[in-house]
């Protein structure tokens, strides 16, 4: 019998999923070892990003059910007109960021707030993508507060939702890595201006982040 680990070598080089499944059928010790969450990683790693530089390629290795993970992307690859990723090259691109709202309008991407890293600090500013030219731009704006005058600069934002309506993106709550917000802030994308703390009516629902919205009609 040969020893677990050339076993482990031999079946994680394997590319063709109908002879991985006939390898499973050999032994329980193989059906063990085809069924660990870290072989389909491999496969993953192997099979579906081969371009990528395995150094490149961070994926957690827990997390993501990678069987199914696999399983579902071989299907979009065998309907008529598959979803393709493309990388694009792009000039003076902003650092990536996360937590952050994206929203389209004609044919601009615009991207509210977010922070680049956990360790620096949110952000509050306005990154307009144009998906024609593929060129980035932040967006100059001015801010007014209907509460409190005196606050001219626009909160930050960050973990909140923005939903778009009528050429305005209304974005709600949000974390600012002290403490959450509950006002509605509404950005005008054709005047170039915010409104903070609008005014609202109606039962009030309390302070929220990581939360999803849905425009619906004029809801």
């Amino acid at each position: 019998m040969l020893p677990e680990e050339i076993i482990w070598k031999i079946l994680t080089n394997l590319t063709d999923a109908k002879t991985i499944v006939s390898c499973s059928m050999v032994s329980q010790q193989w059906h063990n070892l085809i069924s660990l969450n870290s072989f389909w990683r491999k496969f993953a790693k192997k099979v579906l990003f081969p371009e990528l530089n395995s150094n490149l390629l961070i994926i957690p290795k827990s997390e993501v059910p990678w069987k199914l993970f696999i399983r579902e992307k071989l299907k979009l690859s065998r309907v008529k007109h598959p979803a393709k990723w493309k990388r694009v090259a792009l000039v003076n691109s902003p650092p990536p960021r996360f937590t952050h709202s994206g929203h389209l309008i004609d044919q601009s991407l615009y991207y509210i707030g977010g922070q680049c890293d956990l360790s620096q600090k949110r952000l509050s500013d306005v990154l307009e993508f144009n998906v024609i030219t593929k060129t980035w731009n932040k967006k100059t704006f001015s801010y007014r507060n209907c509460i409190h005058p005196s606050i001219t600069e626009l909160p930050i934002l960050a973990r909140h939702t923005g939903c778009v309506f009528q050429d305005k993106i209304y974005c709600y709550g949000g974390y600012d890595g002290i403490s959450q917000f509950l006002n509605l802030q509404i950005f005008d994308i054709r005047k170039g201006t915010w409104l903070g703390d609008v005014p609202v009516t109606g039962d009030i629902p309390p302070s929220r982040s990581n939360h999803t919205a849905c425009l619906i009609d004029d809801k």
